[in-house]
């Protein structure tokens, strides 16, 4: 069980049809200071690893650096599935609870996150500023989080060995393999010495 706080700028139940409850979605703008560094261990529900390199790591570091106070509007979003939310309007603050690595955490905007994280680390928490867009997802079906995830990413496909690994595809093999497993890359931009897709292959 994992549980955080956050200051809430701005939040919002967004409407959900009857036929989908439990299932819920919120949306909140909190500031990037806030975002828990604690998140990184919670990335297992996201399809693949989060590089710092390449067009979209760089162009978020740059947001980050040059105009953190647009970086609400210039970042897409933090997609995040929790196991249950509390938002007290009081004082503006949220409570996330994580409670299953395999089924809670951030689902999409691994980069983002360690854009945020690495920063941190170069300039410090005090010094960030600006805000960071968070969804959060509450009482969505377990079936139904591969599909999210790869609807979320269109901007850069998933790797179809990404989302079978998501899916429990491999889950034999890996037992099969036992601990030279680590010596394998399941997903995208994850290391490792040998791909996935040439094990099968062989």
């Amino acid at each position: 069980m994992y549980s955080c706080l956050l200051s809430a700028e701005s939040f919002s139940s967004l409407h959900v049809l009857r036929d989908r409850q439990p299932l819920r979605r919120y949306y909140v703008v909190v500031p990037i200071s806030d975002i828990p560094s604690e998140w990184q261990d919670w990335l297992e529900v996201n399809a693949r690893d989060s590089s710092n390199k390449g067009r979209v790591p760089n162009a978020i570091r740059r947001t980050l650096n040059d105009k953190p106070e647009w970086f609400a509007e210039y970042n897409r979003v933090l997609t995040v599935v929790a196991s249950s939310i509390e938002y007290d309007n009081k004082d503006n603050t949220l409570r996330l609870e994580f409670k299953d690595r395999n089924y809670h955490g951030v689902l999409d905007g691994g980069h983002t996150l360690r854009a945020i994280l690495d920063d941190r680390k170069e300039s410090g928490e005090d010094r960030q500023t600006g805000y960071c867009n968070i969804e959060v997802f509450t009482g969505l079906e377990d079936s139904e989080i591969p599909n999210v995830v790869e609807a979320r990413n269109t901007s850069k496909q998933v790797a179809l060995k990404s989302l079978q690994n998501l899916e429990g595809t491999f889950d034999d093999l890996k037992a099969a393999l036992g601990e030279k497993a680590k010596l394998i890359t399941w997903k995208e931009n994850e290391e490792g010495e040998f791909d996935v897709r040439d094990v099968i292959a062989i």
